[in-house]
């Protein structure tokens, strides 16, 4: 039986210092998130990049959200969202300029009885600005009459 005890107690000695590693492990990583590839865990941007917001409300006319450039870095686009009422329906075309080609989204204005209109894009990998030290504008569609219309755009510079 004595030879049955002494391996138990080696048996529970061990797993004893593997817990201690782990929850050294458990804690090292809680202090000190882990990166893939350059990113940080949990958030899509790299590291050393300073995240962006832009956001706008108005009434009648377009409207834009501009991510500013920074010195010797990209812009980079990773959403926008757009929402829109007005008296009548409208349809229009919502644009994101600053990137190496012009996007055009089609943007529906409801009217003031129905709700509102949403337009909302994430990109995965976020769209980086044409050039070094460019604004990413994102510009709405006039709503029209009796309008209301919001417009918010995130990302980082790099």
């Amino acid at each position: 039986m004595k030879p049955f005890l002494a391996a138990l107690v080696s048996v529970l000695l061990f797993l004893s210092a593997l817990i201690g590693t782990l929850e050294l492990t458990k804690t090292s990583v809680a202090q000190n998130p882990p990166s893939y590839s350059g990113v940080r865990a949990g958030n899509y941007i790299p590291f050393g990049s300073s995240p962006v917001t832009a956001s706008a409300t108005g009434t009648t006319t377009a409207i834009t959200a501009t991510l500013t450039g920074a010195a010797n870095q990209n812009t980079y686009l990773c959403g926008f969202s757009i929402r829109a009422n007005a008296t009548g329906a409208a349809t229009g075309n919502a644009a994101v300029t600053g990137t190496v080609n012009t996007m055009n989204f089609t943007q529906f204005t409801a009217p003031l009885a129905s709700g509102i209109g949403v337009v909302e894009e994430q990109f995965n990998p976020c769209i980086p600005s044409s050039a070094i030290n460019t604004n990413i504008v994102v510009t709405t569609a006039a709503p029209g009459s009796g309008g209301a219309v919001s417009v918010s755009a995130w990302g980082y510079t790099y």
